[in-house]
């Protein structure tokens, strides 16, 4: 039976993203896209497409639900054996109801069954089946529709635009005896919604101009120099992730971390789920007032129940420590919004030794920074984030600081971030960490790319003397009633 889900107004479901200079909503819902596909990398682009507020989105296959398969996250309250299309029409729609999405049970092998698609404005292909996307790219050109053509495997992903012509390269055929997978779908998916924006509103932004690539077997991420040994199909590790922030980034870092697999996930967060966070924050269409963490945990339980969860209604602070020293977590990950947190999270890495992978987000970009002690450098050698800490402290609630935010950048770093979590929990199966800051831009022709590499820095050997000097330089910024415990 379908929840009954209170209503929320148009205007403030979209009020964050029609912040952004130039944006018009009423584009987004006049257009109509096409995808084919009901695969993973399908799933992370008609999840995005849905919080815009895209007005009609059309999803062509005609496999069903295996309960089996977490990569079918949108398709995990499904029963099985339904048809996955069904199952997306009607999540989807819970995600948003201001967008409409139909799922058609169909699989295109025939040139002819493309003129279902005459009407719409954009197809995108995100099939790893050449065949598929052979006679996509034919009809779109013969029709004079724009295709997005598509592909993931657990290594990488790959997308490109073709407006109006046709190149055996945007085939993929490399791609069709893979699967697809969570993390390079999870980027993808997002930089293809971006694409669809551009193509319906640009905002003084260009469309793809080539191929573009998100590559987990480069140390660059992106681009085709495959210099890293990767064992996709090795287990996953028996670890425990501490997440601080379960907002927008935090949704898709979790969902990455669920379905990938781990052992134990815990989440901090203190923040209450608000109307306006629903069009990013897409895992929380039906828990409005409720904490962000306990909602949080609950939909990933229903995604993989494998997982020894742990939600904690409340900030990181100087209590922090003691929760580290009692838990031993292999890894933070930080999907906050402010550089306050930041700093105080890469001062415990430094302490305790325990690695942290901080991500931030704009409604146009983002990046990732990985700090492993011993390996790469902490936040404060490359991002200085003590000194932006100081100089900069923001509101606790996202519905104060009123800035324009998006659910592509979010999902695009939130991959992005999942990729790196697993070179630093099992590096002999994907490879070492980043060494530099790995940014997204939507502005950006090659859209990925790594900014410097620095070697290890020593402050994870700072001494008890060098610590008190944290304190007494940063210590005022965390001494607000409600802050000490962790």
């Amino acid at each position: 039976m379908q929840q009954v889900i209170p209503e929320v107004t148009r205007a403030v479901r979209y009020d964050r993203q029609s912040r952004i200079a130039g944006w018009n909503q009423e584009k987004l819902e006049k257009t109509r896209i096409g995808i084919i596909g009901c695969g993973s990398l399908a799933q992370f682009t008609a999840l995005p497409l849905a919080a815009l507020g895209f007005g009609h989105v059309e999803i062509y296959d005609i496999s069903r639900v295996d309960a089996r398969n977490r990569n079918d996250f949108l398709c995990s309250w499904a029963r099985k054996g339904t048809y996955k299309t069904a199952a997306l029409e009607e999540i989807l729609t819970q995600i948003n109801p201001h967008s409409g999405t139909k799922g058609i049970n169909m699989q295109f092998r025939h040139p002819s069954q493309a003129l279902l698609m005459n009407s719409l404005d954009l197809i995108i292909d995100c099939t790893n089946d050449s065949f598929s996307k052979l006679i996509a790219l034919e009809y779109g050109k013969a029709a004079g529709i724009p295709v997005i053509t598509a592909a993931s495997s657990p290594e990488m992903g790959e997308l490109a635009l073709s407006k109006g012509r046709f190149d055996e390269g945007l085939l993929f055929p490399e791609y069709s005896a893979k699967s697809q997978s969570v993390i390079t779908s999870m980027v993808i998916g997002g930089l293809i919604a971006d694409e669809a924006r551009k193509l319906v509103m640009p905002l003084n932004d260009k469309p793809l101009e080539k191929i573009i690539a998100y590559n987990r077997r480069s140390t660059e991420r992106t681009g085709y120099a495959n210099n890293v040994e990767t064992n996709p199909g090795a287990g996953m590790p028996g670890s425990h992730v501490v997440l601080v922030g379960a907002g927008a980034l935090g949704n898709f870092v979790g969902l990455g971390l669920a379905i990938q697999g781990i052992e134990r996930l815990t989440v901090f967060d203190d923040d209450v789920v608000e109307e306006t966070n629903l069009n990013r924050q897409v895992l929380f269409y039906d828990a409005v007032g409720r904490y962000k963490a306990e909602a949080l945990v609950e939909k990933l339980a229903r995604i993989n129940s494998k997982i020894d969860y742990v939600h904690r209604k409340s900030r990181v602070g100087k209590g922090f420590g003691k929760f580290l020293r009692d838990e031993k977590p292999d890894l933070m990950i930080d999907s906050v919004d402010n550089f306050k947190t930041r700093a105080l999270l890469n001062y415990f890495a430094r302490a305790t030794g325990i690695p942290l992978i901080s991500g931030g987000t704009d409604f146009k970009s983002g990046q990732t920074t990985v700090y492993v002690p011993g390996k790469t450098s902490c936040l404060q050698c490359q991002l200085t984030i003590d000194d932006l800490a100081l100089q900069s402290l923001r509101p606790q609630s996202c519905i104060y600081a009123a800035e324009p935010s998006v659910i592509i950048s979010n999902q695009v770093v939130g991959g992005m971030i999942t990729g790196e979590a697993y070179t630093v929990l099992a590096p002999q199966d994907n490879g070492e960490p980043i060494r530099g800051v790995l940014k997204y831009s939507s502005t950006e022709p090659e859209r990925i790319g790594m900014l410097g590499s620095r070697d290890a820095c020593k402050c994870h050997e700072q001494k008890k003397e060098e610590h008190k000097e944290w304190w007494n330089k940063m210590g005022k910024l965390y001494i607000k009633k409600g802050e000490q415990d962790g």
